[in-house]
């Protein structure tokens, strides 16, 4: 029997820069993407971008996401 993956999303959400990353429990790393916090454009815009992100990495892990987790400074 093949064990499945327990993946999960965490996201760091700073005042210059995103890092969305798609991890395991053991902490490596299987996908991220960091951007640059356009906080010109509005928190509606930051947040439709990380959402977006989120989406794609769900579209990509070939298991379920266990869930999702944001830190703010």
């Amino acid at each position: 029997m093949v064990e499945r993956l327990r993946l999960a999303i965490g996201i760091d959400l700073g005042g210059t820069k995103i890092d969305i990353g798609l991890v395991d429990e053991t902490g490596r790393i299987y996908q991220h993407q960091r951007f640059e916090t356009q906080v010109a454009k509005g928190a509606q815009f930051i947040q439709d971008q990380m959402l977006e992100t989120v989406r794609e990495m769900q579209k990509k892990a070939e298991t379920p996401i266990l869930g999702v987790g944001i830190g703010v400074a």
